[in-house]
């Protein structure tokens, strides 16, 4: 029988809050996920999440550092998904990209899902 789930990445995952609403309708698989809290050294909402979901295509690591070594390393995904990510809220200084005043992380999903490129 063939595959019909959207394959799906998440990006600021924290501890699976979106995955759980995507995984009560079927037709969702998730392939690939990231939470990186920058700010701490303890990864708490990382380990709540391998904990439950398993560490396999689990990232807990600064996601500019995986687009800027490899994008390809994000397999394909129909869908990208991310919680509203804290960190751009509190670092006001790197707010304004192209001038436009939105969170690095909404032009970091802009590099890996559409496959713009990324300097």
């Amino acid at each position: 029988m063939k595959n019909n789930k959207l394959k799906v990445a998440e990006l600021f995952a924290g501890v699976g809050g979106f995955r759980l609403g995507l995984e009560k309708n079927s037709n969702y698989q998730i392939v690939w996920s990231n939470q990186w809290e920058p700010s701490t050294k303890m990864q708490h909402a990382s380990m709540v999440y391998e904990a439950k979901f398993g560490k396999e295509n689990h990232s807990n690591e600064d996601i500019n550092e995986v687009v800027t070594r490899n994008v390809e390393e994000i397999p394909d995904h129909d869908l990208l998904v991310g919680g509203f990510p804290c960190q751009d809220s509190n670092n006001v200084e790197r707010l304004v990209t192209f001038g436009f005043p939105f969170g690095e992380s909404v032009f970091l999903v802009s590099v890996i899902h559409f496959g713009l490129f990324y300097v």
